[in-house]
């Protein structure tokens, strides 16, 4: 029996799976990937994370946009290769986020997962992976995606003091 889910957004470029899976719940009122996992997939929520074809297996079979879900996940070419190599990266399981990029599409971005970049390119700033306000750690949820802390209810935004200098210059 193929099990489809009555809403069915399309995933956005560059949008991350688990992030897609939350948008998903979200707009299906389960407050929480793991709740829909539990209600809908094979497998729990923290299994399917580990393992993006098996999350993208169970959320094909959710909305039926397979192709579409080849979107997510692209990660930033530049990072993963090069004219001359390649290499592996090391994504996060617990989610990091720029607050204003939140604001402005409502969608989590693959890139945030990878170990070793804490900024988002557009806006400079550091990536948040607990609340400033209570030191919640983030959590795959609706809050994620109204950019606030599911614990205390603070509302997150980027600031002066999160901001990343990038010097574009050598070191003598």
């Amino acid at each position: 029996m193929i099990r489809r889910l009555p809403c069915r957004p399309r995933p956005q470029l560059g949008e991350s799976l688990a992030g897609y899976a939350t948008r998903l719940a979200s707009v299906n009122c389960w407050t929480t990937a793991k709740g829909l996992a539990k209600d809908m997939c094979c497998k729990p929520f923290a299994t399917l994370l580990r393992n993006s074809d098996k999350l993208r297996q169970e959320l094909d079979s959710l909305t039926g946009h397979s192709d579409e879900l080849n979107v997510c996940d692209t990660l930033h070419p530049l990072l993963l290769r090069d004219n001359e190599r390649s290499f592996k990266y090391i994504t996060l399981l617990k989610p990091r986020i720029c607050p204003d990029c939140i604001i402005e599409h409502g969608i989590h971005y693959a890139v945030w997962q990878i170990a070793g970049l804490g900024y988002c390119e557009k806006h400079q700033y550091k990536l948040i992976q607990r609340c400033p306000a209570c030191l919640h750690d983030l959590e795959w949820n609706e809050a994620l995606l109204e950019n606030r802390c599911d614990k205390c209810g603070e509302k997150f935004r980027g600031s002066s003091k999160d901001y990343l200098i990038i010097y574009t210059g050598y070191v003598l």
